[in-house]
């Protein structure tokens, strides 16, 4: 067992969240009755970001600062974002420190389709925070001039799928080394998909984003009858959202969809998912605005 987990304030926190287009957080309150024995507990979280557009999520970050403070104070949680750029990231600690005091949010700076920066990442979270008892992960690269999947060059190929699949593999399994090695009474992995892993989108320049994310959905699946075999005591989730209020991927949004999804919905919906007990997994939750068709 961690020894931060000592410190925790008891009871049972009933989820965390970071949207997979807007990195928005969003944590739950937790819980005083003791009676609540069987939800998470977690003392550190690493949040895995993708390599996207974070200046224009660290204003949408804003929006919701105050709403989650009181929440981050009541739960002892360390928070580490991750990006290859550091400097947007030092930019919302600074905000948050300035609004609410320092210490909840660690920034690191990681390529995620470097192994060697990944596996420095988690000895670097596990000398300073003990280790990683939560993971939302939503690292991946849209190939926006994409030419589809016989044009496409090679490079280009194994730069997607490196970013889609192998990034989150092995996050997924350094999460699951970190947990098991501590003894931890409970661990959640949650990833973060895309309807295009449920359905080959038409048009020719998501074709080899599809593929991965058909991967995606093999992956996760996969790791969730590895984690029964070996009994451990991790639920893993994927999440898959369709049109999300994202400036890397609203391009081609039908004018009939008035109000896509927001970062909030879900990082409502992972907050969801984290709050069931333990003998509830939920494996794949699909969100899609009402107003979509197909």
């Amino acid at each position: 067992m961690s020894p931060l987990h000592s410190t925790r304030v008891g009871g049972g926190a009933q989820g965390s969240a970071l949207s997979p287009f807007l990195y928005t957080m969003h944590v739950a309150d937790i819980p005083t009755d003791p009676i609540i024995k069987n939800r998470l507990f977690a003392d550190n979280i690493l949040f895995h970001i993708a390599n996207r557009n974070v200046k224009y999520a660290h204003l949408r970050l804003q929006r919701y600062l105050d709403e989650f403070s009181s929440w981050l104070e009541k739960w002892r949680i360390k928070v580490v974002c991750c990006d290859i750029h550091l400097e947007p990231i030092q930019e919302i600690r600074k905000e948050w420190e300035r609004k609410h005091g320092a210490g909840k949010i660690v920034a690191y700076s990681c390529d995620l389709t470097i192994d060697d920066h990944v596996l420095d990442m988690f000895r670097h979270i596990k000398e300073q925070l003990g280790g990683v008892d939560v993971m939302v992960c939503c690292a991946e690269y849209f190939p926006r001039n994409s030419l589809g999947a016989i044009n496409c060059d090679m490079k280009m190929w194994r730069k997607v799928i490196n970013s889609n699949v192998v990034s989150p593999a092995l996050c997924t399994v350094e999460t699951v080394r970190s947990i098991d090695e501590r003894g931890v009474e409970e661990g959640h992995i949650v990833l973060l998909g895309h309807m295009s892993g449920i359905h080959i989108d038409p048009r020719e320049s998501m074709h080899v984003y599809s593929v991965t994310k058909y991967s995606y959905n093999a992956m996760v699946e996969a790791f969730r009858h590895a984690l029964i075999v070996h009994e451990l005591p991790i639920r893993i989730t994927q999440i898959i959202p369709s049109v999300v209020d994202s400036r890397s991927m609203n391009t081609g949004v039908s004018p009939l969809i008035k109000e896509p999804l927001s970062g909030v919905d879900i990082a409502n919906t992972v907050e969801y998912v984290l709050s069931t007990p333990l003998h509830c997994q939920i494996n794949d939750v699909v969100i899609r605005p009402t107003e979509e068709e197909d």
